[in-house]
């Protein structure tokens, strides 16, 4: 299904000024051949306009002068194309736990890099139209970008971001963070928390559920790491991922959750949230239809100061 509507329909009126610049345009030739008729030499002015030529000169400026006008009216008229395309159905905020665990050698290189590895690939595989952000915590929440159709700014913003040397793992604040992201958003939401701890600072668990459930976001959750822990910088650490409140973070939100054991679960567990339907998609046709009566009023010009210039008498 394709169609036009238009935002502003009463600027449509404007289109009676297409029967009226027809009636300028041959009272204008009419003017035009009584001042010729004032040439004594019509062989002389045959010479130099050229026999047949004239006609087809008078009906490309008629046309090109009406589709200026009828452009120019559709699109203070606020054009928009709307159909139905491929699409997301979501707009997405990835939550990535940056806190010094995150360097735990139990993923491939190590927890934080595989965790980064696996957001690129997400963000490859979303479809046509799906916009992202990112935040980042330790002790505290970081937004990196907001939600954007720009994925490359996203994914330049995530391969330069590092581990932060804040203590302690604030999970309600980052889900706080992400939601205000999404606030604004007309389509579903839906946060992707990372994580490899529990919430030990800032805002309660609770308190950041009750406020993302009040703006319908979904938060699926990844816990990251393995029971037996990993080591790095010669210190080994034990994962103390806390399953069960990352369980109830996902069902309170109506989303999953997900346990990485291995950087190629972690990668298959990401990309499989991204999702994608056939869903009614707009496009504003105002800029396109301005910039064709600009094209054709500088075609007319440029043809009546050259190709089609006028004797001055």
């Amino acid at each position: 299904m394709v169609q036009i509507y238009f935002t502003n329909p009463g600027n449509l009126w404007f289109l009676v000024f297409v029967p009226v610049v027809v009636v300028l345009h041959y009272l204008g030739l009419r003017s035009s051949r009584q001042k010729s008729l004032r040439f004594a030499n019509f062989e002389a002015v045959s010479k130099v306009m050229g026999k047949g030529r004239r006609e087809p000169m008078n009906l490309w400026m008629l046309f090109s002068r009406l589709l200026v006008v009828v452009f120019l009216v559709l699109a203070v008229s606020g054009a928009t194309l709307r159909y139905v395309g491929e699409a997301s159905n979501s707009d997405y905020v990835i939550a990535l736990d940056a806190s010094s665990s995150m360097l735990a050698e139990d993923l491939t290189p190590n927890r934080f890099v595989a965790a980064k590895e696996a957001a690129l690939a997400f963000i490859d595989s979303l479809p046509p139209r799906a916009k992202v952000g990112l935040v980042t915590f330790g002790g505290t929440s970081f937004i990196r970008a907001a939600p954007t159709e720009d994925l490359a700014k996203v994914k330049n913003e995530l391969r330069v971001v590092d581990v932060s040397d804040m203590g302690g793992t604030a999970i309600g604040e980052a889900l706080v963070s992400s939601s205000n992201l999404l606030q604004d958003r007309e389509a579903a939401r839906t946060i992707i928390l990372l994580t490899d701890g529990q919430n030990n600072v800032g805002i309660d668990i609770d308190d950041a559920l009750v406020y993302a459930r009040n703006l319908s976001i979904i938060v699926h959750t990844i816990g990251i790491g393995t029971a037996e822990g990993g080591s790095f910088g010669g210190v080994s650490i034990v994962s103390t991922l806390d399953s069960e409140a990352l369980k109830e973070i996902s069902s309170a939100t109506s989303g999953e959750y997900f346990q990485a054991t291995d950087a190629g679960g972690l990668k298959e567990r990401f990309v499989g949230i991204a999702s994608s339907k056939e869903r009614l998609l707009e496009t504003d046709l105002t800029g396109v239809f301005l910039l064709v009566s600009l094209v054709l009023i500088s075609i007319e010009w440029m043809l009546g100061l050259f190709k089609y210039a006028r004797l001055e008498w």
